[in-house]
């Protein structure tokens, strides 16, 4: 049982992946076709160009990577946030429920309620799941 086990996954290692398409999985052998459709998707993805804020071309490797690692950088950093506005709202939340919420919140659901968010889900999905 262990022999077969170990085949097995030897097997499922071997193969070999062109890309992440479902259709590139090849066992053995790599047809042209497979090979010419690669090159032609591989080509497809280059960036030859791109263009800045300012509108200016840039055409060089250097240049491609280092406007995206801008780009990149500038959308995934930090938002700078006045604190003083962060604390002037902050101290205008509303830290309590008023009392005729809790007391909503508080009564116990009837089954009546129950039955009509059940079903107010999608047909067979779990109620809760997106």
């Amino acid at each position: 049982m262990k022999a077969k086990i170990v085949r097995l996954y030897h097997m499922a290692q071997r193969r070999l992946f062109l890309d992440t398409d479902e259709h590139d999985r090849i066992a053995e052998e790599v047809s042209l076709y497979r090979i010419l459709k690669l090159r032609k998707r591989q080509e497809a993805r280059i960036v030859y160009k791109v263009h800045d804020s300012h509108d200016n071309s840039q055409t060089a490797s250097t240049a491609i990577i280092r406007k995206t690692m801008e780009f990149m950088r500038m959308k995934y950093d930090y938002i700078q946030v006045d604190k003083e506005s962060a604390r002037s709202i902050a101290n205008n939340l509303n830290k309590k429920l008023p009392q005729a919420a809790n007391n909503v919140s508080e009564t116990p659901i009837t089954i009546d309620e129950l039955h009509l968010a059940v079903k107010k889900g999608k047909p067979l999905k779990a109620p809760g799941s997106d």
